[in-house]
């Protein structure tokens, strides 16, 4: 399928696609087709789109929510819409393991995890997760430990603003 950036926006801004996720840096909308736009909210997001395209690119799990288009700029990421898993008892249940620890020997997630600088603190909550095809996939995994360490860290205190992007 073709991405266009310009009428993604615009769908966006006329209201045909709904808003149906909110984070620190991006916001999540519906496209109606099976597929979801996070939209960067400031350089965070573009960070978090770009690093989630290069690890879906690179990776050899298929635990990873397939992505199949980013724009130039990284601003705009396409990804397969999940559905939502609730409590992470469902994603442990469903590959037969009882924590975290059990789940990173799961289809080369612990080599995924350590070859992309990602920790195992986003993957411990259930909204980083989806079911895809009644699969639990993750659905957010943009923030690697050299991020956090550049965005984050030291700034829960200080709660530094970066600049929002603006989109014409």
């Amino acid at each position: 399928m073709d991405y266009n950036y310009q009428d993604i926006l615009n769908k966006i801004k006329n209201g045909e696609y709904r808003l149906i996720g909110l984070g620190s840096c991006r916001r999540v909308f519906n496209m109606n087709n099976g597929y979801v736009v996070k939209m960067a909210k400031d350089i965070r997001g573009i960070e978090q789109n770009k690093t989630e395209y290069d690890i879906y690119s690179s990776s050899n799990s298929r635990l990873f929510a397939e992505i199949p288009y980013i724009s130039e700029d990284n601003r705009l990421l396409v990804m397969a819409r999940a559905k939502r898993i609730r409590k992470m008892r469902t994603v442990y249940s469903y590959y037969k393991v009882n924590n975290i620890n059990s789940l990173l020997k799961v289809n080369n997630l612990h080599a995924d995890l350590k070859n992309n600088d990602l920790g195992t603190g986003d993957l411990r909550r259930a909204s980083s997760w989806g079911f895809i095809n009644g699969t639990p996939v993750i659905i957010d995994y943009g923030l690697t430990h050299n991020l956090f360490r550049k965005y984050y860290k030291g700034n829960l205190i200080l709660k530094k603003k970066f600049p929002p992007l603006l989109y014409t």
